[in-house]
């Protein structure tokens, strides 16, 4: 019977799943981080968040990401304060930003479509496209939830939920995509091993 030395093995599953768990632990304190640097805007806040989903989503992937997004959600709804403003509990979900909770799964899913292009200008063009995809169709699981929870018409929660944030979100989503390429010019190898 041959005898593996450690170099000749793959590395256990255990181990690769922890890495996973890990680094999606981490994208999901980076998003919940991003809710305490915010700017208030009448019942709603331009925070952070946004742009750490979509950095998640570059970074991980869809699958990971949705790992990340899936932690972050029940680190919030079991106390931790994760949620604009502090916010946490189950109580935030029925809230007038419970959309935008919802609608980062969508916007991790989507960004994450951009993960592992290896041409550094179809990647850029890709998060582009992927991170602007990503970031309406979170915002209209936010106007969703307004029209839900708070606002009687269906045109004063797009107004609400949607057209305070077009021009900041593509701000933020400029930023994931600075950091995202500056992680991965100090670590090429990194999207190898996300892959």
């Amino acid at each position: 019977m041959p005898i593996r030395t450690p170099d000749q093995s793959a590395p256990p599953a255990e181990l690769s799943a922890l890495r996973d768990l890990a680094r999606c632990s981490l994208f999901a304190a980076l998003i919940g981080a991003g809710a305490f640097i915010v700017v208030p805007a009448g019942p709603l806040f331009f925070s952070l968040q946004t742009m750490a989903v979509s950095l998640a989503g570059f970074a991980l992937g869809s699958r990971r990401a949705l790992a990340a997004i899936a932690i972050y959600l029940a680190a919030g709804f079991f106390g931790l304060p994760m949620f604009g403003m502090g916010k946490a509990g189950p109580l935030a979900f029925m809230g007038p930003t419970c959309g935008f909770f919802f609608g980062f799964v969508l916007q991790a899913a989507v960004a994450g479509l951009a993960h592992g292009v290896r041409n550094r200008k179809r990647r850029i063009a890709a998060m582009a496209v992927a991170g602007t995809f990503g970031f309406l169709a979170m915002l209209a699981c936010g106007a969703l939830g307004l029209r839900a929870t708070v606002i009687p018409s269906w045109k004063a929660a797009l107004l609400a939920g949607m057209v305070p944030f077009l021009p900041v979100e593509p701000i933020k989503l400029a930023l994931a995509i600075t950091l995202s390429e500056a992680r991965l010019a100090r670590a090429p190898e990194a999207e190898t091993a996300d892959g």
